[in-house]
Parts: structure tokens; sequence; C-alpha cells
């Protein structure tokens, strides 16, 4: 906890008063009342939720994988500025905020790839999953790929100052299927 906490989120009086109990030995009421105690049971309790590996991942580690991958992709985006907010903060962060960020993270993510889609295909997906939108659009690519280049042929002729590398981009990207 030291590592990604400040000071003020440790628990090292609340295992020192629990050690007796992990030796088989009986715990002491007295010292369990405390007001330091009681504060860092809260923390323990907080620490776990976000800290304790479930299938291999923390949710402090998969929140701060998406902080990242967010970062990344939509660095000015407001729920990527909140999401780095957190990593910043050294105080303990609930299990609830963070997932609650990154499902909005998600949602966000998933709404621009229907917006992308959309704009180069001019029809909606009912895809739900980022991968898989980005497999439909791969596909829609693949099968629309002389259309596609005729259309960036016409405007690179028509509007000669127009550029079109992030289109090409993103085509290049999905042909090699590394659209995610």
């Amino acid at each position: 906890m030291k590592r990604e906490f400040s000071e003020n989120n440790t628990i090292e009086s609340l295992i020192k008063v629990l050690e007796p109990a992990m030796k088989g030995r009986a715990l002491s009421k007295d010292e369990l009342i405390t007001d330091i105690i009681f504060e860092e049971a809260g923390v323990f309790s907080i620490a776990s939720q976000i800290l304790i590996t479930e299938n291999g991942e923390s949710t402090w580690e998969k929140f701060k994988k998406t902080a990242n991958k967010m970062d990344s992709l939509y660095p000015d985006e407001q729920i990527t500025q909140k999401m780095q907010e957190k990593l910043d903060s050294k105080e303990l962060q609930t299990y609830q905020d963070l997932t609650s960020l990154m499902e909005k993270a998600r949602g966000f993510r998933i709404n621009q790839l229907k917006r992308i889609y959309t704009q180069i295909t001019s029809e909606q997906t009912k895809k739900q999953k980022p991968k898989e939108i980005c497999h439909s659009l791969t596909i829609w690519i693949n099968t629309n790929k002389t259309k596609i280049q005729k259309v960036k042929d016409t405007i690179s002729v028509e509007l000669s100052n127009f550029r079109m590398d992030e289109l090409d981009n993103i085509i290049v990207t999905a042909l090699k299927n590394e659209l995610d």
C-alpha cells in the first residue's frame, strides 16, 4: 500500500494488534477498540477491495491499465483527466469510484468507436464491445477497400489541400487487424 498511496493509509497498528490471532493466539479486546485501529480497519477494508487480485489482476491494476489506455487514445478528454487525477492522488481510492470511472471510460470508448464506424461506413453498428466494433469495421474496410480508395483519390484531386493521413492510418491499421 505504501508504494501506491500516502503514509496516511497505513495499517501497521492494525497488523500489530492482529498478529496474535494470525499466530493462533487470542486478541486483546482493549487494543482492538482504539480509534487508530478503527481507522486502520477502514483503510484495510477499502484497500482489500481494490488491491486484492481477482482473476490475476487487482481492481487497482485494471484501473491503471484503463487509465493509461485512455491517456494514449484520448488524452484531452474529461474522463481521462479524472482518471489521471485518481492515479496521481496519494489518497486511497474506493472500489466504487474506480469501477465507476472504468465503466464511464468503457462507455466513452464504445461511443467513440461507434461514431467512427458510422462516419466511415454510413451505417450504424449494434456491436457493444470495442473489439467487436473494430472487427466489424475491419471486415467492412476489407470488403470496401476499392470504394474507399476511389473516394480517397477523388478527395485528394478535388481538394488538393485536404490531408487524408488519418484515414490512411485507420485503413492501414484495420487491414492489419490491429484496431482495438
